[in-house]
C-alpha cells in the first residue's frame, strides 16, 4: 500500500504490515535505535533492538525507540532519501506503536531470515540537501544571512552554558542562528510529532519563514533531521534549494 505521508501512524503501519502488498512491493521495517555517548543509561542500538522491536524489523546500527520518542529515526530516513530512496517513511512512532499494543518481539536479529534480492534502480545522490562545512561556514561569517540555520540542540548548548556531550567540544552557536530545541517540536507527554497546524505556528512564533532557505544543524546531524521533518510537515517537502541539513558539528 502507498502511505500518504512521509510521517506514518502505528496503525497505518500496522494495516500495511497486515495487508497482501501490491506485487513486486515490501514493507521492510527497520529498527535503528541511536544514544548519544552521554547517554544516562548507557544504552546502544542493539541493545534496545534485543529488548523490542517491531516483528520482522532489521537492525539498523546507528525507527525511534520505545524510551525516548521521535529520536534516530528521521536521519535514518533523512539518509534513505538522500540517496535516492524515497519510499521510506518514518513511523510516529514506536512508543506509541506498544501503547496501542501492537505486536513486538524481542532477542537478537534472525541471521537465518535472508532478505530476497530484487531488482532496484541505482539511486541518485540528492547532494543539494546536504550543507557541508564550507558553505556552513561562508553562510555563518554573514551572520546566517543567506539561510535561517535552525539549531536542534538543547537551549542551554546553544547558549554556551551547559557542556556538549563529547569531551572537549565547546557550546555556544553560530551568529545568527535560531535554537530550536528538537524537542520542542514533540508532544512534551507521548514524545510523538507534534501536528502540522501546531509545528507551523510553533516556527512562525520563533521567527522562521517557511518560505525562505532554512538549514537544520546540531552536532551530528541526528536531530538536526528531527527539525528537519519537522519542517517538511509544517511548510511542505522544500526542495534542496530551499531546506538543507549540515552534516556535522560546528563547535
Amino acid at each position: 500500500m502507498a502511505f500518504p505521508t512521509y510521517l506514518i501512524t502505528p496503525s497505518q503501519l500496522q494495516a500495511a504490515i497486515t495487508s497482501t502488498p501490491p506485487e513486486g512491493t515490501r514493507i521492510i521495517p527497520l529498527c535503528a535505535p541511536w544514544f548519544l555517548p552521554n547517554d544516562a543509561q548507557q544504552r546502544t542500538g542493539p541493545q534496545v533492538y534485543k529488548e523490542a522491536h517491531i516483528p520482522g524489523a532489521l537492525l539498523l546500527t546507528s525507527i525511534s525507540s520505545k524510551e525516548l520518542g521521535i529520536f534516530s529515526a528521521p536521519r535514518v530516513g533523512w539518509t534513505f532519501k538522500v540517496f535516492g530512496h524515497d519510499k521510506v517513511h518514518v513511523l510516529n512512532k514506536f512508543k506509541t506503536w506498544v501503547e496501542h499494543g501492537y505486536p513486538i518481539e524481542s532477542g537478537a536479529p534472525d541471521k537465518s531470515n535472508s532478505v530476497t534480492e530484487s531488482e532496484y534502480p541505482v539511486p541518485v545522490f540528492n547532494a543539494v540537501r546536504v550543507v557541508g562545512f564550507d558553505k556552513m561556514k561562508t553562510i555563518a561569517s554573514q551572520s546566517c544571512q543567506a539561510a535561517q540555520v535552525l539549531d536542534a540542540r538543547p537551549h542551554g548548548r546553544w547558549l554556551g552554558k551547559d557542556p556538549e556531550p563529547r569531551p572537549g567540544l565547546p557550546s555556544g552557536h553560530m551568529p545568527g542562528s535560531f535554537s530550536i530545541p528538537f524537542v520542542e517540536v514533540l508532544d512534551p507527554s507521548s514524545k510523538a510529532m507534534l501536528s502540522p497546524e501546531e509545528l507551523k505556528k510553533y516556527f512562525e512564533g520563533k521567527g522562521v519563514d517557511g518560505s525562505k532557505p532554512v538549514i537544520a544543524s546540531c552536532e551530528t546531524g541526528v536531530t538536526a533531521a528531527v527539525v528537519d521533518l519537522a519542517l517538511e510537515q509544517a511548510f511542505g517537502k522544500g526542495s534542496g534549494e530551499t531546506r538543507g541539513l549540515y552534516d556535522g558539528s560546528w563547535t
